[in-house]
């Protein structure tokens, strides 16, 4: 077993161009026609923020929580959530959009959800940023804690992984899945 999982490895590694081209070329399709294009990538996660941030903070008047803002405890829960909530919605149509990699270019069809993972990683990596700016716009300087974010990018993303290529199996022949 373990063998065959480096062997994937070592598949995904000679790949990895085949796969950054196929990961600029989804996040740029993902919004393409629209009038604001990838900007619509960052907006949206920003505002369901912010809206999320009025209904807390004045409808329900939530206060800091060890005198940490709430803004950056909302963040600090939204911003992981809208990573896998993107992936979760996003890879297990990954197989059925790409037929002509399936059908006529041999091709490790086990990549696929794995560009749609990377994809949404883009906006995410800009968000973790924001986060980081936002804790120090409030004054929080990083702490050893901070080690811990390659740790939670690497099994969040071996989640989704795993995640996109039960889904993505499963929707090839129960298309309701997605």
């Amino acid at each position: 077993m373990l063998k065959a999982f480096l062997t994937f490895l070592k598949d995904i590694y000679r790949k990895r161009y085949v796969i950054w081209m196929l990961t600029v070329q989804d996040f740029k399709s993902k919004y393409f026609g629209t009038y604001f294009g990838t900007l619509w990538a960052f907006v949206r996660p920003l505002v369901m923020i912010l809206i999320m941030w009025f209904i807390f903070s004045v409808g329900f008047k939530a206060k800091p929580v060890e005198d940490v803002p709430f803004i950056l405890w909302l963040m600090a829960g939204m911003i992981p959530w809208q990573y896998i909530l993107d992936c979760m919605i996003s890879t297990p149509s990954s197989i059925i959009e790409k037929p002509y990699l399936v059908k006529q270019v041999p091709f490790r069809v086990s990549v696929l959800p794995i560009v749609k993972i990377f994809s949404a990683l883009f906006v995410h990596l800009f968000f973790i940023a924001f986060l980081f700016t936002m804790f120090w716009i409030y004054n929080y300087p990083p702490t050893i804690y901070y080690l811990q974010i390659p740790y939670y990018l690497l099994a969040t993303i071996s989640l989704m992984i795993g995640w996109g290529w039960l889904t993505s199996a499963l929707t090839v022949y129960i298309r309701d899945v997605t």
